[in-house]
């Protein structure tokens, strides 16, 4: 819904390209996870709309990327395991 909502068709056009894959990374985080995964997700998820509503593009970027980045971190981990 915020790609949608950014109005810019080529971001759109390519979370329509990835998300398939995105899908199957979060599969395997849930796998490979904490047993509060889903809902340490919901509440990261609502932070950044959170940020969105209040306008602050610069903090959204960098707690929207801290998430990416800390999701990566996991699944890595979970991997080693």
């Amino acid at each position: 819904e915020i790609y949608r909502a950014a109005g810019n068709r080529r971001l759109l056009e390519a979370w329509h390209a990835v998300r398939s894959q995105v899908h199957l990374f979060q599969l395997a985080r849930v796998r490979s996870g904490r047993r509060d995964y889903r809902a340490v997700v919901v509440e990261e998820h609502r932070e950044i709309v959170r940020l969105l509503r209040a306008g602050d593009a610069e903090e959204v970027a960098r707690y929207a990327e801290e998430h990416v980045h800390s999701a990566l971190r996991a699944l890595v981990a979970g991997l080693d395991r």
